[in-house]
């Protein structure tokens, strides 16, 4: 590979759905391919087999669209850096040592994830696995720590503006997203993947069918039951008003808001951000701090702060172990009940 070709790697920006964003980069890697030919346009690291659209079609559906975009940049910043594929290992224990005065160590785990896939899709060993590149990543976290910034947990039920009625389209559908995203703990990716067809009403509630979700890539799906509220805002009734309001009959339930009042295409996960983000800015809350998942983040600890029990919190969350529920319960009383038994 020819260290010309390395220096001329673009670090392209981040375009969802737009033909020439990260978005479309497929991540098969042909065995012969440089850096010039990786990323000649940032649509695909190599051109697919010619006449295996079959193939091309589940090497694209191996990864969900998030990982994708997050293992191509993975790759791009190696690369940008001046690393090399196939990659030895003191190369990319250099890469970390270098990359550690200001990327987390979780973030530089997230990088060695993508260059090992990039190495397992291109047929070459995997330089990550290498006894000096672990040791090198433990000293990191060993150095630095290994904490993580967690976006701030948000309870739309006190939020005045989130939850107040509107007669503005535009307020109807970010109090309708921003309620169900708090009671049914939605990620933003399965929030706005939700159809019309996915909701289902009855006495009780409203039920909801995720077809797909961050720990349901097969598609097995899952059942979110999100009850009516008497005595505080109700996202039941936020949904109702929203696609009354809209007149959507079918297909995605949230969409963006074209002017004048005109209804556009899906939201997209990072839209998700953009309304929690203003919402948070008008309730004059920290903007930096919070983000879409604030929303799912606040469920967890408003339950677990209720004495909701973590398997009935799992159930909704739709979280693959209780592990990784227990990150998620942040900015609780540290005493909890402690002080009320003596502990």
């Amino acid at each position: 590979m020819h260290n010309s070709a390395m220096a001329e790697a673009p670090i392209l920006p981040s375009t969802p759905n737009s033909r020439l964003g990260i978005d479309n980069i497929h991540l098969s890697l042909s065995k012969t391919a440089n850096v010039g030919e990786m990323w000649p346009s940032g649509i695909h690291l190599h051109a697919p087999p010619r006449g295996d659209v079959g193939i091309s079609r589940y090497l694209d559906a191996c990864w969900a669209a998030a990982t994708k975009r997050a293992y191509a940049a993975d790759m791009r910043d190696f690369l940008h850096w001046g690393g090399e594929l196939p990659a030895s290992a003191e190369s990319v224990a250099r890469y970390l040592a270098d990359r550690a005065s200001r990327l987390s160590p979780a973030t530089l785990a997230r990088r060695l994830a993508g260059i090992r896939s990039a190495h397992a899709v291109a047929g070459y060993p995997d330089p990550t696995r290498n006894p000096l590149v672990g040791m090198v990543l433990k000293g990191i976290r060993r150095t630095h720590g290994v904490a993580q910034r967690r976006a701030l947990p948000l309870d739309p039920r006190t939020m005045r503006l989130a939850w107040s009625r509107s007669d503005d389209l535009r307020g109807k559908r970010d109090r309708a997203l921003v309620l169900l995203g708090f009671y049914g703990a939605f990620r933003r990716s399965e929030l706005v993947s939700l159809d019309v067809q996915s909701l289902s009403w009855s006495e009780r509630g409203l039920t909801l069918r995720l077809e797909k979700s961050k720990t349901d890539q097969v598609q097995a799906s899952r059942l979110v039951a999100v009850p009516w509220a008497r005595d505080m805002p109700c996202a039941c009734r936020a949904v109702k008003e929203w696609l009354a309001a809209s007149e959507i009959a079918a297909g995605a339930l949230f969409r963006s808001i074209e002017r004048p009042g005109r209804l556009g295409d899906r939201l997209n996960p990072q839209s998700v951000n953009s309304i929690v983000k203003r919402l948070a800015r008008l309730e004059g809350l920290p903007v930096n701090s919070v983000s879409g998942h604030s929303l799912r983040a606040g469920f967890v600890t408003a339950a677990v702060e209720a004495g909701t029990s973590l398997a009935l919190i799992q159930r909704r969350t739709g979280h693959a172990s209780l592990d990784t529920l227990a990150k998620y319960i942040r900015a609780i009383d540290p005493f909890g009940g402690s002080a009320k038994y003596g502990l």
